[in-house]
Formats: C-alpha cells, sequence, structure tokens
C-alpha cells in the first residue's frame, strides 16, 4: 500500500479528536490561524510541515519519506501560580502537552500508514497570558510509491 501525505494527515487529526485524554479540547483546527478567542480554548491546531525524502528503496518502487506535522496545544491558565503543572481542576501546559502524545503513542503505525513516529521537538510559548501554548513537531516515517 502506497500512503499519502493526505493519509497521514487526516489520521493524527482524527487520531487527536477521538482520543479519551484530550476529551477536555473544545476545538481542533486544521491549519494555524491567529486569534484563536478564549471561548475557544483548550484548542490544537494541526498544520502540515515539512516533507522529505529518505533513501530510496528498492522493494516494489516504494521510497521512505519523513512528514513533520506541527501541533500547536493552546490552552487557557486559570491559575498563574499553577500554569505549568495545573492543579485538580485544571489543566496545565504540560498536560497538554503530555496528553497530546500520550493520544498519538497509542499506534506507533497510525493504523499501519507508518512505520513509525517519533516527537523530535518540542517548545513551549506563549501568546499572552493567561494563554499557554506548546508546539510538537511529529515526525513519521512511511513509505510511498515513487511516481
Amino acid at each position: 500500500m502506497s500512503t499519502t501525505d493526505k493519509d497521514l494527515y487526516s489520521k493524527v487529526l482524527t487520531t487527536l479528536q477521538g482520543a479519551d485524554d484530550l476529551s477536555y479540547v473544545k476545538h481542533f483546527y486544521q491549519g494555524w490561524r491567529s486569534n484563536i478567542a478564549e471561548a475557544n480554548l483548550p484548542a490544537i491546531v494541526v498544520e502540515p510541515g515539512t516533507i522529505y525524502q529518505k533513501e530510496p528503496s528498492v522493494f516494489k518502487g516504494l521510497v521512505r519519506y519523513n512528514f513533520d506535522i506541527i501541533i500547536w496545544g493552546l490552552i487557557i491558565i486559570a491559575n498563574k501560580d499553577n500554569q505549568i503543572l495545573g492543579d485538580d481542576t485544571h489543566k496545565g501546559f504540560l498536560d497538554i502537552q503530555e496528553d497530546i502524545q500520550a493520544s498519538l503513542r497509542t499506534d506507533w503505525t497510525l493504523g499501519g500508514l507508518a512505520e513509525n513516529i517519533a516527537f523530535p521537538n518540542i517548545e513551549a510559548g506563549y501568546a499572552s497570558y493567561p494563554v499557554r501554548s506548546t508546539k510538537i513537531t511529529l515526525r513519521i516515517d512511511y513509505r510511498r510509491l515513487f511516481t
């Protein structure tokens, strides 16, 4: 089977949307947008990133690729003293970061579409208090028919 970039993006999006760990997230957005209203937080933005060819494979004309998908987790902080770790009633910045990764780690092959996934880069950020963000690079290793 030859996997397409659209297949991978769709699988990542539906995996995040269906994850029990992320049931508190209000909105999942396809692609970055500015000025997401605080009323729509917590939110996750799934943005396609770089696609690059790795070494070619001679097996049935399949070529190995990496597809980086950028996942932004945005959360509104209820208490500035608990913005990182959260508390019993509110998620902190590290909670949404860990929940995104845990949701994707449930299936390292994304339903058989990929050979493996990794998280090579995770960045902390904030737009303006009380909004905090995490930027997670999801790297998908997969094979696609060389055309």
